[in-house]
């Protein structure tokens, strides 16, 4: 049961994971209860059990960097296409010139 601080767990979650979670957002899961944590003997860290990692990939919706050969589920596909942005014609630049008046 070794215990971590957030951003070494941080760290071993998106490479287990593939995904990038960010210090700002496990911190506040911590802070919303959705994230198991305690802090250390001084009160200053907040510390992870090694052991939650998986809950915790849960919790936050992380997907593992390789699918299990023996999944039941398709790999998902990507169906949707972004049309790229019509692009606006550019406007006249107005005369920077002033007159010698």
């Amino acid at each position: 049961m070794a215990q971590r601080k957030i951003s070494d767990t941080v760290r071993s979650l998106n490479a287990k994971y593939g995904r990038r979670c960010t210090y700002q957002q496990f911190f506040m899961a911590i802070v919303d209860g959705r994230v198991p944590a305690e802090r250390d003997a001084t009160g200053r860290f907040w510390l992870i059990n090694e052991d939650d990692e998986p809950h915790i990939a849960r919790t936050l919706n992380l997907i593992p960097a390789e699918p299990d050969a023996n999944s039941s589920l398709p790999p998902a596909a990507d169906t949707t296409a972004k049309s790229e942005p019509a692009s606006k014609p550019a406007r006249p630049r107005a005369s920077t010139r002033r007159s010698a008046a």
